[in-house]
């Protein structure tokens, strides 16, 4: 059973970006297996857009998943409390869901719903962005797990 999911909305796009995360799925692929899942962007202003992703977000979830949001006010981690808290979350029973938001972030229900909030960084990144730089993080953690070279302090 896959342990470890990651919901995206919006698609990544043919290019660099595509590589790169094909290029990482492949490294994770070695060390775990985490289910990758895109959900649509949604349409119109803002807070509608938000309130249709969330409904999406929130009907992929199994009711006892544990939910938690890349977000930039979420907590930061160095490379080190990441594979740590990776490894508790791996190592425990339950599904983890990571979920990277749309371009205006989440509707309330889906915080209400998620059990934390983890930041890549306080600043903002296009959604493309962000979905690499979880990817290279996610194999950072798990080889810093193994004891491998990739990661230097």
């Amino acid at each position: 059973m896959v342990k470890l999911r990651i919901l995206t909305i919006g698609r990544t796009d043919r290019g660099p970006h595509l590589d790169l995360m094909e290029e990482y799925k492949k490294r994770i692929a070695r060390y775990y297996t985490v289910s990758w899942e895109e959900l649509p962007e949604g349409k119109g202003d803002p807070e509608e857009q938000r309130n249709r992703e969330g409904k999406w977000i929130l009907d992929a979830l199994e009711e006892k998943e544990r939910l938690i949001l890349l977000d930039e006010k979420g907590r930061e981690y160095t490379s080190r409390e990441w594979s740590e808290w990776l490894r508790k979350t791996t190592e425990g029973s339950g599904k983890c869901t990571l979920v990277t938001g749309g371009a205006f972030g989440f509707s309330g229900e889906v915080r209400k719903r998620a059990e934390g909030m983890i930041a890549l960084s306080k600043m903002t990144f296009p959604h493309q962005l962000a979905r690499v730089f979880l990817a290279e993080q996610l194999y950072r953690a798990f080889s810093i797990l193994r004891n491998e070279k990739y990661h230097h302090d």
